[in-house]
């Protein structure tokens, strides 16, 4: 996303503010370079599927449980 759209987005205009605002609503932090917080589309549209409930991306799905496995001694 480019400087405009995190503007408006977030509705913030500092860098630290817009990181602080995806930590807030989505509870991540952000990371940022020189022109403000790295943020793509697709992932942005992750952070809304997963507060929605709805991603269903390779963390989605619960751990397999395996059985117990012992020995016949």
């Amino acid at each position: 996303m480019d400087l405009e759209q995190l503007q408006k987005l977030t509705g913030r205009k500092n860098r630290s503010a817009q990181a602080r605002w995806f930590k807030a609503h989505f509870g991540v932090d952000v990371p940022c370079d020189q022109a403000g917080p790295i943020m793509t589309e697709q992932t942005y549209q992750d952070l809304l599927a997963k507060q929605c409930g709805l991603y269903s991306g390779p963390q989605a799905q619960p751990a397999v449980r395996r059985p117990t496995v012992r020995n016949a001694r």
